[in-house]
């Protein structure tokens, strides 16, 4: 409207729309010689490519255009100024004229001239101008949207046809689907990785603080999406870091539902793997083969499961296990649980020294460590190493003063080591913060006694230790401090 001309001329509409977007302006005087130069640059800065360029808003246009405007009116006002100080000449002597005029014709008043300055409002170019650069920026929008909306990879030589869109009649309106998970296909997605989140922060790998809250956090996810395979089979993990033994059954039935649906599942393979492995404990025919094949399968399809390698190491319990460490060692260098489970495995081989080193190296870097320091010191009484096995439950004792299993280890270890008197001191006040059924406690309890020649108090502790015969495995099998049923309760017994 300016110039005369189109701005941009290209072979196809759509290499103008790419020469609107990406090329400057041509400046309008290259084809408009006579535009003011002042209304070249409001042009031009209306129309940057930059948006940092541009009037920033509406007033700020409105205010140039109006500056420009007076700039330009400011020598018409001045002229008439000057022309309404410049003095009449003197008048001439008024004469009288005869009227020659014809009554009878209407009298024609001619038209004033203009003067310059007389018409009110913005000169026309002005409102050229203000036109164009509305439209302008009205045909820039459209372009930024047509853009928006294409193709992300647009052939150069496609050409773009003028399109007028009309007005299309409302869709008619959709019933909502039935099935909430038909509406939304995410959901399962969403509602899984929300409950697998909760359940690793409250039960992460290899240590597990609430079990319980991750059990919670997978039944809401499992009652809208009974079937999925990963919360089943992280449910059975957690089961099992609960209580092992109460719900075995429950970590069994979650792994094979797993595994129906997902065989290559390989948490549930560990899951599946480890309850076997607690049933083989009280079933002597069990089949050892099924334990490891589980484990196999579960690092088969996941290597990085770390739990899978730990568990395989521990129930091979031999060089072959001791693979499966290292294997864990080289990606995770000094990584707690494999220097526990390798320290166990050590002791089986009697590589004591070496279990001993896998101990002190936990110890170094976490001090309060519980379950290194009470293998470390239930190794050292197995080496009849009194003073340093009582030294490392004195610390845990300290660590966990509500505790009255270490209280009872503790007096075990006195009780062995020719210390009646400390023997007992430690059963009672396990007892006390125990309980009087601490059948562990109440047995250590009864021969304190005995060799304090307390033997009516010693008899009662005992009988009452031969009921509950089966919880005194932990000290029989474990401990291996010399105390033996021949030498204790039966003998009292006898004696009765």
């Amino acid at each position: 409207m300016v110039t005369g001309r189109v701005p941009f001329d290209a072979d196809t509409p759509f290499a103008i729309v790419l020469k609107h977007i990406n090329e400057p302006l041509p400046p309008p005087r290259q084809y408009c010689a006579d535009l003011p130069e002042n209304i070249e640059r409001l042009l031009l800065k209306s129309l940057a490519k930059n948006p940092d360029d541009r009037f920033q808003t509406a007033e700020e246009f409105s205010k140039a255009l109006r500056q420009h405007a007076l700039a330009d009116r400011t020598p018409t006002s001045i002229s008439t100024s000057a022309a309404r100080a410049t003095p009449m000449p003197p008048a001439q002597e008024t004469r009288v004229v005869p009227d020659t005029s014809d009554a009878s014709q209407p009298v024609r008043v001619a038209p004033l001239p203009e003067t310059p300055g007389s018409k009110k409002g913005l000169p026309r170019w002005l409102m050229v101008v203000g036109g164009l650069f509305l439209f302008v920026c009205l045909c820039f929008g459209m372009l930024v949207v047509i853009g928006r909306n294409s193709e992300p990879q647009a052939d150069a030589n496609t050409t773009v046809p003028t399109v007028v869109q009309e007005e299309q009649p409302p869709a008619p309106e959709q019933p909502a689907p039935d099935d909430d998970e038909d509406a939304h296909p995410n959901d399962e997605a969403a509602t899984v990785a929300a409950a697998l989140a909760t359940g690793q922060e409250r039960c992460p790998p290899l240590d597990c603080p609430d079990p319980e809250g991750a059990i919670t956090a997978y039944n809401q996810a499992l009652e809208t999406h009974p079937e999925n395979t990963q919360l089943l089979a992280a449910r059975g993990r957690a089961y099992l870091l609960l209580d092992a033994h109460t719900h075995a059954e429950d970590a069994w039935e979650d792994s094979e539902q797993a595994l129906e649906h997902d065989p290559e599942n390989a948490l549930a393979h560990l899951v599946r793997g480890r309850v076997l492995e607690i049933q083989s404990w009280e079933d002597e025919d069990s089949d050892p083969k099924k334990v490891l094949a589980d484990y196999d399968r579960a690092i088969q399809y996941n290597p990085d499961l770390i739990e899978a390698h730990l568990a395989r190491a521990a129930f091979l319990g031999n060089e072959e296990g001791l693979g499966n460490i290292n294997r864990v060692l080289e990606d995770v260098p000094g990584h707690p649980y494999a220097l526990m489970v390798r320290a166990g495995i050590y002791r089986q081989m009697e590589r004591f020294d070496d279990a001993i080193d896998d101990y002190a190296t936990i110890l170094a870097t976490d001090t309060r460590n519980e379950a290194a320091r009470l293998e470390r010191s239930l190794l050292f009484a197995q080496l009849r190493n009194w003073e340093e096995a009582k030294k490392d439950i004195s610390i845990l004792i300290d660590l966990a003063p509500d505790d009255g299993t270490y209280r009872m280890f503790r007096g075990f270890m006195a009780l062995v080591s020719g210390q009646p008197e400390d023997a007992l001191n430690d059963f009672q006040a396990a007892l006390d913060l125990e309980g009087d059924e601490y059948v562990p406690a109440r047995y250590g309890q009864g021969v304190a006694r005995l060799r304090l020649n307390q033997a009516d108090q010693a008899l009662d502790d005992l009988e009452f230790a031969a009921d509950h015969e089966d919880d005194l495995y932990m000290i029989y099998d474990l401990f291996l401090m010399g105390i033996r049923r021949s030498t204790s309760i039966w003998r009292v017994l006898s004696l009765k």
